[in-house]
């Protein structure tokens, strides 16, 4: 059973924060999400028999007359509930005794789709703008597993919030269990280069430069029995893009602009 108390402090908290603090937001929601998924993978139902067998797994149907368990292994049988001694939940056994078992290391890849929202701040000489936007993000990662549940690699990918980009980044994950279904923890860091053409006019001129991003999230890989997964995340991004305008004759100046922003993504990985 997972604890009321963590959803009560949860909401007491979220009503004191301002909600341009996407960070803090951010973190306590994949703090919540963490800790219902090991809550959940950790406890399990326990039937005592009163001839002294016991049964392990998750009571998934109780009437008048028999209560039926689906066992660790997938095996669901019925149980009369005249022989039943007593239940209780308990922490389940070790992971090791689990059938599923990621493998130790190797050459990994996850490709995503994805949708970044947040907000854009416009920085000028004399005053600057906020506004929500939303977009489109695709990308893929290669990279190797150390040890099982540390994950480093590359990737690239194309990100579009009003200009498009071309992402390319570093890559660290940490699964938490080695389950088949494990919450994980993901950083990413790198440069991206803006694809936009330049304008070039009589009156004026402006090129179109990117910049550096970060990111960090959490996210939920669901593992198929034999190979690869289906993973969701949510990761905390900040990227930085900027533009020049020149006027004949005249000084320029440099527009830059800050994506703050959370981004959802849903993909694959082998």
């Amino acid at each position: 059973m997972i604890d009321k108390r963590i959803f009560r402090i949860a909401a007491c908290t979220m009503k004191k924060i301002k909600w341009s603090n996407s960070s803090v937001v951010l973190f306590l929601t994949l703090f919540l999400f963490t800790q219902m998924a090991v809550a959940q993978i950790f406890m399990q139902d326990v039937v005592v028999l009163k001839s002294g067998s016991v049964y392990r797994g998750l009571i998934t149907e109780r009437n008048g007359d028999q209560l039926k368990l689906e066992t660790e292994c997938g095996n669901l049988i019925s149980i009369p509930l005249s022989e039943i001694d007593s239940t209780f939940i308990s922490k389940s056994k070790d992971i090791r005794t689990y059938p599923y078992h990621q493998k130790e290391s190797g050459y990994f890849n996850v490709t995503s789709l994805g949708v970044p929202i947040g907000t854009q701040q416009q920085d000028y000489y004399y005053y600057n703008q906020q506004r929500v936007v939303a977009g489109f993000t695709a990308q893929t990662i290669h990279g190797y597993r150390f040890h099982s549940n540390f994950l480093a690699g590359g990737g690239c990918g194309i990100e579009v919030v009003q200009d498009p980009m071309l992402q390319l980044f570093a890559d660290a994950r940490y699964e938490i269990l080695k389950l088949q279904y494990t919450p994980y923890l993901v950083a990413d860091a790198g440069y991206g280069f803006n694809l936009r053409t330049d304008i070039n006019t009589d009156w004026q001129s402006t090129s179109f430069s990117g910049g550096g991003f970060w990111g960090i999230g959490a996210g939920m890989r669901f593992n198929f029995n034999q190979a690869g997964a289906v993973v969701f995340d949510a990761q905390y991004k900040i990227s930085h893009r900027s533009e020049e305008v020149s006027y004949p004759e005249s000084d320029s100046y440099v527009n830059k602009y800050t994506m703050r922003r959370i981004v959802f993504k849903i993909g694959l990985a082998f």
